[in-house]
C-alpha cells in the first residue's frame, strides 16, 4: 500500500469520498453538468445505472496554460475556460465546483502469455508535460486488466504529486478554488465496475492484501485494486474526489495510443498529438 505523505494532510482540504454507485461519472445525472435544481429531479438508481452518455465535444475545455482537460458544466463556456479556477458549477454546497477529465488505458501484447508485455497511457491533454507513456512496471504478470487497473492508478498519484501542488500554488492556496473532482476515463467496464458496484460486495483479509467476495473467494488484482481505494483516500485528504467514467473504445483513443507506445515505444503520440473530443483554448 502507498504510504500517506505527512506534508500533504491538511484537515481543511479534505473532501468526502464518493461512495460505491455514486462514484460512477453519469453525465445525464451530474450534478455539475444539469445544476443541483435539475439534478433534484431526475430519479436516480445507482444500482441499475443506465448506459452513460457521451460527453459532446463542447463539453471537455484543454487548457495550454494549465495543460489539463477540464469538464464545461452549469457554470458555462465562459466559467470553464477561466484558468486558473475552470468553475463547472457555483453552489455553496457543492463538495467540489470543478472537474479534471483525465483518459486512461492499458495494453498488453501476448494477453495471457509467457511472453506478454504491457504499457500504461495516461492521456491529461494535447502535449500536456503530465501525459504518461509507460512500460508497466508490475511484478505480477501482465494481463490487459492488470494494465487498465495500473492506467487508474498511475494517473492518481500524477495528479496527487504533480497537479495538486501545481495547483494550489496556481490559485494562491484558495480552500475552494484547490478542490475538484478527478474524472477518470477508461474503455474498461471491468475496472469501473470492480470500483463502482463490485467493492461494497468485497472484504479486505490478511492484513489488507487480499480481497474476497461473499463467498470466500480471491478476487484476481486484489493488490492493484487496493492500491487504487487508497489512492482515492490519499486524494480525498488534499481536496480531490474521485469518479470514474465508462466510456467506448473510441472515445478514448489518445490513452490508448500512450498505452501502446508504452508497450512498443514505436509509435509516435506527441509528435503528432490527438485532439479527439476536446476544445482548446489559450
Amino acid at each position: 500500500m502507498f504510504q500517506r505523505d505527512s506534508e500533504e494532510e491538511d484537515n481543511d482540504d479534505r473532501v468526502f469520498v464518493l461512495g460505491e454507485g455514486v462514484n460512477r461519472f453519469m453525465p445525464q445525472w451530474d450534478e455539475q453538468i444539469l445544476g443541483p435544481a435539475n439534478k433534484f429531479r431526475i430519479k436516480t438508481d445507482y444500482n441499475m445505472p443506465p448506459k452513460p452518455e457521451e460527453l459532446q465535444v463542447a463539453a471537455l475545455l484543454a487548457c495550454s496554460q494549465c495543460e489539463l482537460t477540464w469538464l464545461v458544466g452549469k457554470a458555462g463556456q465562459s466559467a470553464g475556460a477561466g484558468h486558473p479556477s475552470h468553475h463547472t458549477l457555483y453552489h455553496e454546497y457543492a463538495g467540489t465546483s470543478r472537474s479534471l477529465v483525465v483518459r486512461t488505458d492499458g495494453a498488453c501484447i501476448n494477453n495471457g502469455q509467457p511472453r506478454a508485455e504491457a504499457g500504461v497511457g495516461v492521456y491529461f491533454a494535447p502535449n500536456s508535460r503530465y501525459n504518461v507513456s509507460s512500460p508497466l512496471e508490475d511484478s505480477c504478470a501482465p494481463t490487459n486488466q492488470r494494465a487498465e487497473l495500473h492506467a487508474l492508478l498511475r494517473a492518481m498519484l500524477v495528479v496527487r504529486k504533480d497537479i495538486v501542488p501545481t495547483r494550489s500554488i496556481l490559485v494562491n492556496r484558495n480552500r475552494d478554488k484547490k478542490h475538484f473532482r478527478l474524472v477518470l476515463v477508461t474503455d474498461s467496464s471491468y475496472a469501473v465496475e470492480c470500483m463502482c458496484k463490485h467493492w461494497k460486495g468485497w472484504k479486505v483479509v490478511d492484513g489488507r492484501k487480499v480481497l474476497k467476495n461473499q463467498k470466500g473467494k480471491h478476487i484476481a488484482n486484489s493488490d492493484v485494486l487496493l492500491a487504487i481505494q487508497d489512492e482515492v483516500e490519499e486524494l480525498s485528504r488534499v481536496g480531490v474526489q474521485v469518479a470514474y467514467y465508462h466510456v467506448r473504445r473510441e472515445f478514448n483513443r489518445e490513452a490508448d495510443a500512450l498505452a501502446k507506445a508504452g508497450v512498443s515505444r514505436e509509435v509516435e503520440v506527441e509528435g503528432k498529438p490527438l485532439h479527439i473530443g476536446v476544445m482548446m483554448i489559450d
